[in-house]
């Protein structure tokens, strides 16, 4: 009898993991999603009505958090901004994907009672990474490799090279985060499958971000020695430059780009074409929300804006603040970025207060939040499944250190009581 509950544990936890497995799968791979809108929904709902089943049946309750009172107070401010949107048609759009969010977050953060279940969603999040890494290298044309970036001609419709090379960075910095946790180094070998779409994303916001998730891997495997972790970030800024810079076919693929960003700021020269339009971007978004600046013009305005305007573009910002402030105002951005406020002062109060591995983890944490903020300047993320789950993961971190703190006081408390009345008796 024993044997036969073991064995229905067992099959529960394998089906358990599939079905994150697919979840992720679908709002990560473009291809496979994009198949046809049944597969899309029923990848979506069914492994989702699946964890949730399991989930509840081990823990028997619904968790009511404030990452959930975070994003519902998103959703909800999204759902409102169709009273005086331009475009309810795009809004609603946008809306469904906001809901698809909502419903994969939620259950998937319900099914995380523990650190050792939020170690193993990450390993499953890192494995369909890892998964689509293989994919997109095996299906990806790589002739092209050398004379320009990753392109929607070497990869086919619904793939973005930029958002590509970010989910390989995000990968690699996951990786690092189970290797410090587990102490298992063969998440190293892992990261060697996400660089190759790293470079070839040709993306500059994505090398820089790969490079600043490197220093920090530098400074992480030398705390005892900070002179060390200083000299080795050197020799590889100063290595990185000199390859991107003079090696034909990263020069091609984003070297030049960069150049041409580095002459812009200086004064140097004129910024590339792609530069000059995210500013123009930036300057329009700014003029229409001094307009609206409290309310905004409805959830993903900008591109009907945009597109009604003398440009004629029908496209997004390129910049997470702009997005925000023009379709939501500034009461959308901020509520959105509460949730990046909250989870940054928990990292560095750890890191502080803590020693050992949750420190190392905390500065893992904070270095992806921060690089974030930072990369939003020249990305739209507020609507990515994959970026949203990454936050849901460093609030996991740190609510089950809380809980774990919670019940270690209350344990301690109740046998000195204990204590306390044996004394007495």
């Amino acid at each position: 009898m024993r044997s036969i509950v073991l064995e229905r544990s067992k099959l529960k936890e394998r089906l358990f993991q599939i079905s994150v497995f697919v979840l992720f799968l679908i709002i990560s791979n473009n291809d496979i999603g994009n198949i046809s809108r049944v597969i899309y929904w029923g990848g979506i709902l069914l492994p989702s009505l699946i964890i949730f089943f399991i989930s509840y049946e081990k823990n028997r309750n619904v968790e009511i958090n404030s990452f959930f009172a975070w994003f519902f107070a998103f959703f909800l401010w999204s759902i409102i901004s169709l009273l005086y949107s331009i475009d309810q048609n795009n809004s609603i759009q946008s809306i469904k994907s906001l809901m698809v969010n909502f419903v994969v977050l939620m259950f998937i953060m319900w099914s995380i009672r523990s650190k050792e279940e939020l170690i193993n969603v990450i390993k499953i999040y890192v494995a369909t990474t890892i998964f689509n890494s293989i994919y997109l290298m095996l299906t990806v044309d790589w002739t092209l490799l050398g004379d320009e970036r990753l392109s929607v001609e070497a990869m086919g419709e619904g793939w973005n090279a930029n958002g590509v090379g970010m989910t390989m960075m995000w990968g690699v910095l996951l990786c690092y985060y189970l290797v410090k946790t587990l102490g298992q180094k063969r998440y190293y070998f892992a990261m060697l499958l996400f660089i190759p779409l790293i470079i070839y994303s040709g993306s500059r916001k994505v090398w820089l971000g790969i490079i600043v998730v490197a220093l920090m891997m530098i400074y992480l495997n030398n705390k005892k020695n900070l002179f060390k972790a200083l000299i080795i970030s050197i020799i590889v800024l100063i290595s990185v430059y000199y390859l991107v810079i003079n090696v034909e076919f990263l020069y091609n693929i984003g070297g030049q780009r960069i150049e041409q960003l580095i002459n812009g700021l200086s004064g140097q020269d004129a910024y590339d074409s792609s530069s000059e339009k995210r500013l123009m971007y930036i300057e329009l978004g700014i003029k229409w929300f001094n307009e609206k600046p409290l309310l905004g013009y409805g959830l993903d305005s900008y591109r009907v804006l945009l597109s009604n305007s003398f440009v004629s573009h029908n496209t997004y910002s390129h910049n997470n603040y702009i997005e925000l402030l023009v379709g939501l105002g500034i009461i959308g951005l901020i509520i959105f970025y509460s949730i990046y406020v909250i989870l940054i002062y928990k990292c560095l109060k750890v890191i502080f207060k803590s020693g050992g591995i949750e420190k190392t983890q905390a500065f893992i944490w904070v270095s992806m939040l921060v690089l974030m903020v930072i990369l939003h300047y020249g990305a739209v993320s507020y609507m990515d499944s994959p970026h949203i789950m990454l936050l849901l993961f460093a609030y996991k971190q740190f609510q089950l250190k809380n809980k774990q703190e919670n019940r270690y006081e209350q344990n301690t408390k109740s046998i000195q009581k204990s204590q306390v009345r044996n004394q007495i008796f």
